[in-house]
């Protein structure tokens, strides 16, 4: 089970964000691609500041997202799901080695 109040409040903040990436992409399933592109959307952005590091430009990111999205089967109305993948990297996150 996922428990937000597990991550930082950036983190938080993309989860809640990354709903409206999807609506604004139309798509009804939740994934990676949304949660990435709502934390490269973020000001201030550490996930920026890691592709900036890694000397790819945060836009070509975004845009590479962007594309992705639109090829998406798109839905209007009814309720968003997360994908299994997203499940899966989310619980992950939250594992805590001390236990």
């Amino acid at each position: 089970m996922i428990r937000p109040d597990k991550f930082t409040t950036k983190t938080q903040q993309a989860l809640q964000n990354m709903q409206g990436v999807a609506s604004e992409f139309e798509n009804q399933e939740l994934d990676a691609q949304h949660l990435l592109l709502a934390m490269l959307q973020q000001e201030n952005s550490l996930a920026a500041s890691v592709f900036d590091k890694l000397e790819i430009r945060p836009e070509t990111v975004i845009a590479d997202i962007t594309a992705s999205l639109n090829k998406k089967p798109k839905v209007s109305g009814g309720s968003v799901y997360m994908s299994k993948n997203l499940e899966k990297i989310l619980n992950s996150a939250c594992v805590n080695p001390k236990n």
